[in-house]
């Protein structure tokens, strides 16, 4: 061993003839070798012709050899170390005992160095960044998605109060933002679990939140004071659902970005089933509406249909005997 230290091999777990050599070459002991199921030995002769280094000749190495209090503790080095668990999404520190390189130990120990933690973990989110990111159908994820699109469609109208809108949409450097307030971090958990929108609210300021709420709102409200929830996506026409007898009196849908963008309905029937589609709701109503109306008015008789459906339709009221 002390002849030939870069020689030195770990058996791998669960074998009894394959190792990794000091430098990381993987070797397989000759089938006629009586070194058998010793955790370390010497490569003293081998043949590295193939990818695979076969040992012909090994020594067995006697573990408490490789002890950091053992006579050969020159060639050994401990070291503390952060490791990224990918099954549990988080951070764990170990302690590790190399020889020249070929770790022959480790164990658990905690995590000292916030900094190489913080390395280790928003490294690994960047890899990763949808599962730190806010979770989705969350108020964050919603304007994060509607920061996204408006950017898309109309870069423009952002200047001025939301001029840094652009370190909210880049990945990077949104994590970067998370990482400046990230003591303690040790999990993509506490990077999703981040207060996303006072984030929002640092990096636009209130006036930035606010103009990508008023060009890119969440709802969409009819001046018959009812609110619909929109749905963005990026690369796509924002889209509302919105049962067809709901739009009757109703000849508008109201744009996005200051009127400049169409806002797509998606007409449903009574059963909440998909009707039609349009980003014209009057021209709806003149082309369109008499076959749905036919169509409609055959599948379900009790619910009103009337001919011009740009009239709102008054609901009856019965009057008892004695009224």
């Amino acid at each position: 061993l002390t002849a030939f230290p870069d020689r030195l091999c770990r058996v791998r777990a669960g074998s009894a003839e394959r190792g990794t050599m000091v430098g990381g070459r993987g070797v397989r002991l000759d089938k006629q070798s009586s070194v058998r199921h010793e955790k370390f030995f010497v490569a003293i002769d081998i043949d590295d012709s193939n990818r695979e280094v076969t040992v012909r000749c090994a020594s067995a190495v006697e573990p408490q050899w490789l002890t950091i209090n053992g006579p050969l503790k020159e060639h050994l080095s401990v070291f503390h170390d952060v490791t990224f668990n990918q099954a549990r999404k988080k951070l764990e520190g170990r302690r590790k005992v190399s020889w020249h390189g070929l770790i022959l130990e480790e164990s658990p120990q905690a995590i000292e160095d916030d900094n190489q933690a913080l390395d280790v973990l928003f490294e690994q989110a960047l890899r990763k960044p949808i599962e730190v990111l806010p979770e989705e159908k969350t108020e964050a994820a919603h304007f994060l998605l509607r920061a996204r699109w408006l950017r898309q469609v109309h870069p423009g109208k952002l200047d001025g109060p939301a001029e840094n809108l652009d370190r909210v949409l880049d990945t990077e450097s949104l994590l970067h933002h998370v990482r400046g307030e990230a003591h303690g971090f040790r999990s993509f958990e506490d990077i999703r679990n981040t207060d996303w929108m006072i984030l929002f609210s640092s990096l636009l300021g209130d006036d930035g939140v606010a103009l990508v709420n008023r060009l890119a709102p969440v709802h969409c409200a009819l001046h018959n004071g009812k609110k619909y929830k929109i749905e963005y996506a990026i690369g796509k026409q924002p889209e509302v659902r919105i049962r067809i007898q709901e739009l009757f009196g109703v000849v508008e849908i109201p744009g996005l970005v200051d009127g400049e963008v169409a806002l797509t309905v998606q007409l449903l029937g009574p059963n909440n089933k998909p009707q039609q589609r349009t980003d014209n709701l009057m021209s709806f109503w003149l082309r369109t509406y008499p076959s749905v109306r036919k169509e409609m008015k055959h599948r379900y008789p009790k619910h009103a249909w009337p001919e011009d459906p740009t009239v709102v339709v008054q609901k009856k009221v019965g009057r008892s005997k004695n009224a």
